[in-house]
């Protein structure tokens, strides 16, 4: 499946569901035409620090500690990808997630909310992620992928000004 079928469906799926936005990442190609060089989807979600450990929960929680029952709103990148006609150097990750960041910083203006939620393979994570100030705060495995080990983390939005 071509990445711009990919997209196309996934975007017709989130945003019918409503669930979350997806945002595209254009240039004009050779041919003069728009591409789709890129791609990442917002959505709100759940925070559930009970789940982590007590020191986790203090290093996200800070005096914060009336937050609800241990979770906290927030939003989530569910998925971050890339044209197979661009390569790292062209259009590198980072450049993205720079993108999602900046959307989740004006929303945080008008809406607030505190942390951003990824899940990513572990080199992802750690080339990507971690860098970028998300901190490891779980692992799960995925039969469907291979039993893949994905990595779940978090990242305090107020820490990327």
């Amino acid at each position: 499946m071509s990445v711009q079928t990919f997209i196309s469906q996934k975007v017709r799926a989130i945003e019918e569901s409503n669930e979350g936005r997806t945002y595209l990442l254009t240039c004009t190609g050779e041919n003069g035409n728009l591409e789709v060089a890129g791609f990442f989807e917002l959505c709100l979600t759940s925070i559930d620090f009970g789940k982590m450990s007590g020191k986790k929960q203090k290093q996200f929680k800070g005096p914060y500690t009336h937050l609800r029952d241990n979770h906290a709103g927030g939003y989530c990148i569910g998925e971050l990808g890339r044209s197979d006609k661009y390569s790292k150097n062209e259009l590198p990750g980072k450049v993205i997630l720079k993108e999602a960041r900046s959307l989740i910083g004006r929303s945080q203006n008008v809406v607030g909310g505190r942390y951003a939620l990824i899940d990513a393979r572990r080199e992802i994570f750690e080339n990507l992620y971690r860098p970028a100030g998300f901190k490891e705060v779980a692992t799960t495995n995925v039969p469907a992928e291979g039993d893949m080990d994905i990595v779940v983390g978090v990242a305090k939005v107020s820490a990327w000004e």
